[in-house]
């Protein structure tokens, strides 16, 4: 016979500030994937690109935070993995990498990672979103 469970209480719905660093580290971690697709795509000779991309200098003063996340989680992955896979090893990285980062920065005595323009314009530009389209039927509950 099945145990069932007493429920306590009505079931809180997520609102999406409640999920928006989670979407935040989605973002970020198809833009890197995005590009480093097109790195892989157009072949040899786009080495210096790569770099680039894994320099992750607009993570500054945390970059290096990140560059170890990247070597630690992806490394060498990077030239034999099928994408879809490459992109579950970035999904991992950047969600470590963020909490290593809102890490470093309270060490720091730095702000929060999710008070940074970045963040707030990715909330905005998803909110606008939401608010644009909040009549559209794949929105409606």
């Amino acid at each position: 016979m099945r145990e069932t469970r007493k429920k306590k209480g009505p079931k809180k719905e997520k609102e999406f500030l409640d999920v928006a660093p989670e979407a935040f580290a989605r973002y970020l971690s198809l833009d890197i994937w995005q590009r480093v697709e097109a790195v892989r795509r157009e072949g040899g000779g786009r080495e210096e690109d790569l770099k680039t991309i894994l320099a992750f200098d607009e993570r500054y003063p945390y970059q290096e935070i990140w560059r170890e996340r990247w070597q630690g989680d992806v490394g060498d992955r990077i030239s034999t993995t099928e994408p879809g896979e490459l992109l579950g090893f970035i999904e991992r990285m950047v969600a470590a990498a963020l909490h290593a980062e809102e890490a470093e920065r309270k060490a720091r005595g730095d702000g929060s990672l999710y008070d940074e323009d970045d963040y707030l314009a990715f909330v905005d530009s998803q909110l606008q979103y939401l608010f644009q389209h909040r009549d559209d039927e794949f929105l409606t509950p």
